[in-house]
């Protein structure tokens, strides 16, 4: 009996030590792939995902089965609703970025330009329905820009910089 309650006492003691918890470390089974990375650029690719699938809810994407090594996602979102249009492109940017819009009067709209600490980088007014804004001098990170109309934010855009 005493062996017994040993060997059950020694089990636990050895399966509490051992034990070890989850990962969310994204796994990949597929029949083949690599990864590469040169000065600038990387290339991840993946041949036969054995499984395919996406789950929406509210907000929130899953998507399983397909190889997602540099998955940015890039958002918008309107403080207001607007009776025109207004869209940035190319989202990643490298040196400049368009600004665009349906807007009637842009002499009375402007935008601010955010770091991903919230800090104030630049604020200017917008050059007509297309506005040129330049990154070159911006470090590779994510940024905000914030459209403004009358002093009053109407929409804000992620942007990415490479």
């Amino acid at each position: 009996m005493k062996h017994k309650i040993l060997l059950i006492s020694l089990s636990i003691v050895f399966s509490v030590l051992t034990a070890t918890g989850q990962t969310l470390t994204p796994y990949l089974i597929s029949s083949g792939g690599d990864h590469a990375a040169g000065e600038q650029v990387t290339l991840s690719w993946s041949i036969g995902e054995l499984a395919i699938e996406t789950f929406q809810a509210a907000d929130s994407w899953l998507t399983q089965g397909f190889h997602q090594g540099g998955l940015d996602i890039i958002n918008s979102y309107e403080a207001l609703p607007l009776d025109y249009e207004i869209s940035v492109f190319p989202n990643p940017v490298q040196d400049f970025l368009t600004l665009q819009g349906t807007f009637e009067d842009p002499s009375q709209m402007g935008y601010r330009i955010f770091d991903f600490q919230g800090r104030l980088l630049a604020e200017k007014q917008l050059d007509g329905k297309n506005t040129i804004i330049s990154f070159g001098g911006l470090e590779p990170s994510v940024y905000f820009i914030k459209v403004i109309q009358k002093n009053q934010v109407v929409k804000t855009f992620k942007i990415v910089k490479h």
